[in-house]
């Protein structure tokens, strides 16, 4: 049967079934989500454990070691690196591509459970799966009282977790007086004592005499503040001692807990602040459920803070980057229908016809986003710009349709016979350049990386396009056929005479143009493997990002006063840079913050947001960098970078690893090799966990601590309650559920800390100077391990030069330091270009192998495939040229370009080699043939050659965000179709003659 007769016999049902599709694609745009990134798998977990009070060099033995060797044996796990900092060791395990993700994770903390006993008491280690949820979707500021909207945030359906930064824990804290307790005769060591119980403890089951059984459960718990307060906590003069042997005070005097302490609810371990604007504010940071649509979360969050009317300023917004691609899309696809039917009309002059072959667009989008939804697809920044690229295409098919029944039209075929024989003759020629444009992404399905997990989402949108667009032209452009009318254009006429003219002398000299091309093709293939390379390009966005540096031991409070210096420079020239807000995050504002991002109360991170468009604030961006670094902030060192999400998730162009053993050795050498690579003036350069701090060092005289009565255990458990606090449960309070701490008074100084009095054997107090030197210790803020030998990172930040460039001087940099045993490694978005360029190597081979097998199998024939296929090496002189028109630098978008046209180069001579294959005799007028078969193909291969560029025009001229990555794609598309139309109008047909296409077929 054919399909195309019957579409053209009845109009009317396939405008239903398109009615039908458009339904569905509505029902399914409304289920997909609309994300900033796909949702993949990430083969990375983060394995974190705290041991409060402990130093950098403690974490790393006690903790830090031990869980390393734990994890070096578990199977799937292929590097972690790893992070001593005070009171927290965090370890970031990466898995081999591919793996069970959560399978590796249990296993990883079965294998962490094990390991439990070596640890230090108390800590217990986490493993985190890397999870996009677990970065915020929104964060604002707001001079309201969170407390007035946060649990409403929170029971949103789509919110995982609500977070209000710049706040400590809340918790309910017992500071004990010591004047009090001399006052009141009472010992403070009782007084844990007489406190506990403040749990409740199960205590199995009971059956009563008819059988019933019953749980039985103990309740020591304070009902609330109240009570906690009037609890007994001793009775005067009784002792440690006395409790011990019995003995008890003649006349039994309680003493309560609020006589002898103050008790109150307080935020706990506040290390930071936030500011917005220059104004304490608070920010309250949203995350998402997993799974959860980013922007219908954030329209959420949104709608409820509107309906509270709660003044709010956003300051992170992932759904705008999502909104503003949407936005993108639908404006290409307006600009792709206009060009389109420009294209159209030119050549045939008919509105009606114009309209036909336009609507093919819109409709195979919309046939895509069924097919999206079935595949479980959601819309993000890679599938949008795949349907963005695939939008000047989705025509292609459709003109060629079109065409071929507008030519049978025009020598008098009634519009069913010319909807049959035009779609039949010319199907298998669209289905193979669909196919070959299809199948050269089949290999990304083989491959494991990160660019090449998220380009096969770019890819398989752009191939559902196509393949939708050929069942749209199949059925859609033969249903409207009736309505097709030919006419003859004098202006196109011209230029097909001129076309014939030219070819005849192009087959003429066809060995002088064949011998032009291989020239070509050999030195921008060279040029092209010896270009300077680079991973990603450089994004400019609006956002300023300034890390502020201070002395390690500057408290988050003196750094909120030095940074304050860098705000109001930006905000008295607030004018002057179009800044639109100054988010400040001074200390350590969160867990999370501290934990990932390397928070520290001597570090804050100022974010500044620019106004205007792109031109605008790119130019302000560069000039607020600039006028900063010439100002002079006292007490502060200033780092400058910009809110660059790939970059963050790559890292910096380049990073150099010292490996060794002596951690000084490796801080050495790191500042030599930094100081010789900023003399070369590649960018910013700096070392990571160079900062030394000093500590508080409390070395314990044993033989004088037994002497005094007291042994080793003892002073480390009474010296907690003046630091840390000891934990003795909770208590339900109107803030909830909150723990209780128990303070003996509070040390503020470090003169205080030799001053602790210590209960001895005795009975008499014992200062803690007696049996120790307190000392200072200088020691390294952090220490990093990379697969469990220390490490040094030496990273440029930021950079002008290409990653190549880079890699050559650091390289030299190299061979000029003497490194005495320490072996290195670089890193950084180096080691991703290493990745992606030996994949793409592979990738491209197999793609050309493919599209090769495909063309035989079709054609049933070697050597016309092998004509076909001559055009996929013109690709290397499109890159060549593109490279040096633009100065573009070999990357991740160049790449993407030019495997895109290995699918669509051959199309064009897929469609010439069809129709001289057919038309081909055995006669003496074979040249001919080949002249008359082009002359036919000219029309659909300028109308879909031209309708491709003129559609990806405004994404190459594009200057909004994101162009950075689309442009590339964009110029080496439509500069690959330039140079191989040409081919294949004037080569292909040369080739066609040499090697006799068609002629032994017709044997």
């Amino acid at each position: 049967m054919n399909i195309a007769k019957a579409a053209a016999k009845r109009p009317v049902a396939v405008l239903m079934l398109l009615l039908a599709i458009v339904a569905l694609s509505y029902l399914a745009f409304q289920r997909l989500h609309l994300e900033l990134i796909p949702q993949v798998e990430y083969p990375y977990a983060a394995v974190f454990a705290t041991y409060m009070g402990a130093g950098t060099e403690e974490i790393e033995e006690l903790v830090t070691k031990p869980l390393e060797k734990v994890i070096a044996t578990v199977p799937g796990v292929k590097n972690f690196t790893s992070v001593s900092q005070p009171g927290l060791s965090l370890i970031l395990v990466e898995y081999e591509w591919g793996v069970d993700v959560l399978a590796v994770s249990s296993r990883l903390e079965r294998y962490l459970n094990i390991a439990q006993a070596q640890l230090p008491e108390g800590v217990r280690p986490t493993v985190v799966e890397f999870d996009p949820s677990l970065l915020p979707v929104f964060a604002f500021s707001t001079l309201e009282d969170p407390e007035r909207f946060i649990q409403q945030l929170k029971r949103l359906p789509d919110v995982a977790g609500v977070e209000v930064l710049g706040t400590g824990e809340k918790v309910v804290r017992i500071t004990v007086d010591p004047q009090k307790v001399r006052q009141f005769q009472i010992d403070p060591s009782l007084m844990e004592m007489f406190l506990s119980g403040n749990f409740v403890y199960p205590m199995g089951t009971l059956k009563d005499e008819n059988g019933n059984v019953y749980t039985v459960t103990v309740d020591g718990r304070f009902k609330d503040i109240d009570e906690l307060k009037m609890a007994i906590v001793g009775f005067r003069g009784l002792t440690y001692q006395m409790a011990t042997t019995g003995q008890m005070p003649r006349l039994l005097v309680p003493v309560r807990l609020h006589q002898v302490a103050d008790v109150e609810v307080v935020e706990r371990n506040v290390r930071g602040t936030v500011r917005v604007n220059g104004e304490e504010a608070k920010v309250i940071v949203v995350r998402k459920r997993s799974g959860a649509n980013t922007v219908q979360t954030v329209r959420q969050v949104k709608k409820l803070l509107n309906e509270l009317k709660v003044p709010y300023t956003s300051l992170i917004d992932q759904s705008l980057y999502t909104e503003r691609a949407i936005r993108s899309l639908l404006r290409d696809l307006v600009l792709g229908l206009i060009s389109a039917s420009l294209v159209v009309l030119i050549f045939v002059l008919d509105f009606v016809s114009t309209a036909i072959v336009a609507l093919s667009i819109p409709l195979s989008l919309v046939v895509a986003i069924v097919l999206m939804y079935f595949f479980n697809l959601n819309f993000d920044m890679l599938t949008l710009g795949g349907l963005t690229m695939a939008v000047g295409m989705l025509v292609d098919n459709a003109i060629v349709v079109f065409e071929n029944i507008y030519r049978y039209k025009s020598i008098g075929k009634d519009y069913v016979e010319a909807a049959g024989r035009g779609t039949s003759e010319v199907f298998m020629a669209i289905f193979a350049s669909t196919a070959t444009t299809v199948i050269v992404f089949l290999p990304l399905v083989f491959t494991q990386s990160f660019a090449a997990s998220m380009f096969k989402y770019f890819a398989a949108t752009l191939s559902l396009a196509l393949g939708s667009s050929l069942a749209v032209a199949g059925v859609l452009v033969p249903a409207g056929s009736r309505w097709i009318k030919a006419y003859k254009t004098s202006s196109y006429e011209k230029v097909l005479g001129f076309y014939k003219q030219a070819l005849s002398k192009a087959l003429d000299k066809k060995w002088i143009l064949i011998a032009v091309t291989i020239f070509l093709v050999v030195i921008s293939g060279w040029y092209v493997l010896n270009a300077k390379r680079s991973f990603i390009p450089e994004f400019a966005n609006n956002v300023v990002t300034i890390t502020a540096l201070a002395d390690e031991q500057v408290s988050y409070e003196k750094m909120s006063k030095l940074v304050k210096q860098v705000e109001d420079f930006i905000l008295k020239n607030k004018d002057k840079y179009n800044v639109q807000a100054v988010y400040a995050d001074i200390g350590i504002t969160s867990q999370f913050s501290q934990i990932i991002g390397g928070a520290s109360e001597n570090k804050a991170y100022i974010n500044v947001w620019l106004k205007g468009k792109r031109s605008e604030y790119v130019k302000k961006a560069s000039q607020l960098v600039e006028d900063l670094k010439q100002a002079e902030f006292v007490g502060l060192r200033l780092e400058f970078g910009s809110g660059n999400y790939l970059a963050e998730i790559f890292g910096y162009p380049l990073t150099i690893e010292l490996i060794g053993k002596d951690l000084n050795a490796l801080m050495e050498k790191a500042q030599e090799i930094c100081d010789k690579l900023s003399s070369k003036n590649v960018g910013q350069v700096s070392i990571r966990g160079e900062a030394k701090i000093e500590t508080v060092y409390v070395e314990l005289a044993r033989d004088r601590t037994i002497f005094s009565g007291l042994v080793p255990g003892q002073v480390f458990m009474e010296l907690q309650y003046y630091t840390l606090g000891k934990s003795i449960g909770t208590l339900q309070t109107e803030h909830g559920v909150l723990p209780v701490y128990l303070n003996y008074a509070n040390l503020e100084r470090i003169n205080q800390l030799e001053s602790v009095m210590l209960k001895g054997s005795a009975g008499r107090d014992v200062p803690l100077s007696a049996v120790s030197d307190v000392t200072k210790k200088k020691v390294f803020n952090s220490i990093e391990h990379k697969n469990g030998e220390r490490v040094v990172y030496v990273d440029i930040v930021q950079s002008h030069l290409s990653t190549s460039d880079l890699v050559k001087i650091t390289q030299q940099v190299l061979q000029s330091v003497n490194l005495d045993g320490i072996t290195y490694s670089l890193a950084g978005q180096k080691a991703s270009m290493d990745v992606l360029f030996e994949q793409f190597r592979i990738i491209v081979i197999t793609a050309a192998i493919l599209v090769f097998m495909l063309l035989s199998a079709l054609f049933e024939s070697f050597v016309v495939p092998f004509v076909i296929f001559s055009t996929v090496p013109i690709v290397a002189v499109a890159i060549g040229f593109v490279l040096i028109l633009f100065g573009y630098s070999l990357n991740l978008p160049v790449l993407v370009g030019a495997l895109t046209l290995v699918g669509i180069v051959v199309n064009n001579s897929i469609v010439m080699i069809s129709f001289i294959k057919n038309y081909a005799t055995l006669n003496n007028q074979y040249r001919q043939t080949i002249v008359e078969a082009a002359s036919l193909r000219l029309r659909p291969i300028l109308m879909t050659t031209l309708t491709t560029i003129i559609a990806l025009l405004p994404v190459a001229f594009s200057r909004s965000e994101g162009s950075e990555l689309e442009s590339p794609i964009a110029w080496t598309i439509i500069i690959g179709l330039i140079f191989t139309t040409a081919f294949s109008l004037f080569v292909v047909p040369g080739l066609a003659e040499l090697f006799k296409i068609g002629v032994k077929e017709k044997v």
